[in-house]
C-alpha cells in the first residue's frame, strides 16, 4: 500500500506531479494560445485519489498567476469555478456565472 499525497480540495507541491510532466506541458502550452485566439480544451478525468481536484487546482493557480508557468511567464486569466449539476437550469446556470464574474472581477481590481 502507498501513501496517496492528494486531498480533496488542496494543492500539492508542484514536485508531487513529477510523473505528469507531459500533462502539465500540455495544460501550459493551452494557457498560452489562449490569449491568441487559438484556446484548447482539455478534460481532467480519472478515478478517485488520483489527483485530479489537485492539478485541477494547480491549473487554476497558473491561469490566475499565483503559479508562473515552466518558463516563467505568468498568466493573469479571470478563473471561474462553477459546479454543474445534472438538471441545471440556464437561468440558473446564468445566475452562477454572474455571481463568479462579479466576484472574480472585484477580487482582481483590490
Amino acid at each position: 500500500m502507498r501513501f496517496n499525497p492528494y486531498r480533496p480540495n488542496s494543492i500539492v507541491t508542484p514536485k508531487m506531479f513529477h510523473g505528469r510532466a507531459e500533462e502539465l506541458a500540455f495544460i501550459q502550452q493551452s494557457l498560452l494560445q489562449t490569449p491568441y485566439g487559438n484556446p484548447q480544451h482539455f478534460l481532467i478525468e480519472g478515478e478517485r485519489g488520483l489527483g485530479k481536484s489537485s492539478l485541477f487546482l494547480m491549473v487554476n493557480q497558473f491561469a490566475s498567476g499565483k503559479l508562473a508557468l515552466s518558463d516563467g511567464l505568468k498568466m493573469n486569466f479571470l478563473v471561474l469555478n462553477i459546479e454543474l449539476v445534472t438538471h441545471i437550469f440556464y437561468k440558473s446556470l446564468h445566475t452562477k456565472l454572474l455571481r463568479q464574474i462579479r466576484t472574480g472581477l472585484s477580487m482582481n481590481l483590490m
